[in-house]
């Protein structure tokens, strides 16, 4: 809008002239040019372009800001979705293992009921482990949804026709 304002208003306009008791008509042409000419609204441009530049300075710096978080909230998806490989692969296993030895060593004799309880609470201990960075994981989640502003997980029972498909929208089921 500004940079049209550099240029000059020009306006036109037809006049028609008709003399009583002659039988003449004269039409006429109106050019009309606002001055000044040479003016050309160079302060409206630059105001504009100053306004112009902020916003698209504003623009990219919450460009900036919002990828910054969906890295960051996608990096503590990452990291949850490992620890939680982590202890479901090895260290849950490796405790139930460690309970079922410890029960046969109770069994035959070889420890007492307090080394028994030892490795009970070591493996009540490792299912915490467990829950915690269930909860991390899923608070993870949310963070990223709501940095996409997008749901990503679908819970089983949940209608989502009203979105459209991601390649990242993974289905949950009830554990």
């Amino acid at each position: 809008m500004a940079i049209s304002k550099q240029y000059p208003d020009i306006s036109l306009g037809f006049e028609r002239e008709e003399d009583v008791g002659e039988n003449s008509t004269i039409l006429g042409l109106r050019i009309g040019l606002e001055l000044p000419v040479f003016d050309r609204n160079m302060q409206g441009i630059l105001q504009a372009d100053r306004h112009r530049d902020e916003v698209r300075q504003s623009y990219i710096t919450t460009v900036h800001k919002i990828l910054a978080e969906l890295r960051r909230t996608l990096h503590a998806v990452v990291l949850s979705e490992q620890q939680k490989k982590l202890l479901d692969e090895i260290l849950l296993p490796q405790s139930k293992q460690n309970i079922m030895i410890a029960e046969q060593a109770l069994k035959a004799g070889d420890i007492d009921a307090l080394k028994y309880l030892e490795v009970k609470r070591g493996q009540q201990e490792v299912l915490k482990e467990v829950m915690q960075v269930q909860s991390d994981l899923w608070q993870s989640w949310i963070a990223l949804e709501q940095a996409v502003g997008y749901p990503l997980l679908k819970l089983s029972g949940e209608d989502h026709s009203d979105y459209p498909s991601l390649s990242l929208n993974k289905e949950i089921k009830d554990e």
